[in-house]
């Protein structure tokens, strides 16, 4: 079978990757084989156990630590393919230099997080190529995972540290205050993943019921700065 695509790299966000492409003519990659193997039976989609079984893809989602990126790229000598970066940490710009005159690499970063994107929550792809018929190819291949726009990169690292050092934070802090309130522990564990999660969801949707309007007009009593005219 000739794979018009590949996913290189099965970790949290290739796997979610993997899991929400529809398209069957893709095939799996990674150096452990027993877990290409196994999300490949799970998902219906075909695996190599070696990257030299990879001769007719002609698309590569790289979806590997930053570290492997530029080994990888350097070590597929494959004319005409082209490499879509989907490593956060890993400038675009800085993997040209590793391809061959017939290669191309493109940059999709992903601005989600893996869990969310596998429980259905669709992601934006920020790509930065100027080329309209890769944007379009893009556009294709990633219909079923989310929604690709044209914007600069380095905001996805930034966006992404920024909103999970914030969700962090209150989930410590929420934590720290019932644990004070001698609040058990399966209590405090169950609330954190059910309430706060559901709020999200609501909030993301707008779809916020009196309760959380309530909370929301309080906290904007307590801080001044906050702005609840968009909210709801």
């Amino acid at each position: 079978m000739k794979f018009k695509s590949a996913i290189i790299g099965l970790g949290q966000m290739g796997s979610a990757l993997a899991k929400k492409l529809k398209e069957q003519s893709i095939v799996l990659y990674d150096v452990d084989v027993n877990k290409a193997r196994n999300l490949s039976k799970n998902l219906s989609k075909q695996y190599v156990k070696s990257a030299d079984e990879l001769n007719d893809v002609s698309y590569f989602f790289i979806v590997l630590p930053p570290g492997e990126v530029p080994s990888y790229i350097k070590s597929n000598r494959l004319k005409g393919v082209v490499f879509i970066n989907m490593a956060t940490d890993v400038n675009t710009s800085d993997l040209h230099q590793y391809i061959l005159p017939s290669q191309r690499v493109i940059g999709a970063k992903i601005l989600g997080q893996a869990k969310a994107i596998e429980m259905g929550l669709r992601p934006l792809v920020i790509t930065e190529t100027t080329n309209q018929k890769d944007f379009l190819t893009l556009s294709n291949l990633l219909s079923d995972f989310g929604k690709v726009i044209k914007c600069k990169e380095s905001i996805v690292k930034d966006v992404n540290y920024y909103i999970a050092k914030e969700t962090l934070r209150m989930f410590l802090g929420a934590k720290r205050k019932l644990q004070q309130d001698n609040i058990g522990s399966n209590v405090i564990e169950t609330a954190l993943k059910v309430v706060s999660i559901g709020t999200i969801l609501n909030f993301k949707g707008k779809d916020l019921d009196d309760y959380e309007k309530k909370i929301i007009r309080d906290l904007a009593n307590e801080d001044e700065s906050i702005n609840i005219g968009g909210v709801y």
